[in-house]
């Protein structure tokens, strides 16, 4: 139960795409709103965010497709 390549490299190219616009708007807002104080370790955060949400997603997609493909051939129930 494979995409198509064609279909991954559109979906990688809108997750990067989605990916450098949410960087400098999130640190703008990041700037605009943190106290002085606190600027270091929220901008660490938003950056930790940036980099690691698109691993997540791609794993959580990966395990959906696993489970997807074992439901259908009647190892697991689906849920």
């Amino acid at each position: 139960m494979a995409l198509p390549v064609s279909v991954l490299l559109i979906g990688d190219l809108l997750q990067a795409i989605g990916t450098g616009l949410l960087t400098p708007i999130g640190m703008n807002i990041t700037l605009a709103v943190s106290p002085r104080e606190e600027l270091d370790m929220v901008m660490g955060i938003m950056a930790a965010m940036t980099i690691l949400g698109p691993v997540r997603e791609q794993r959580s997609g990966q395990r959906a497709a696993t489970q997807l493909t074992d439901a259908h051939e009647g190892k697991l129930p689906a849920v």
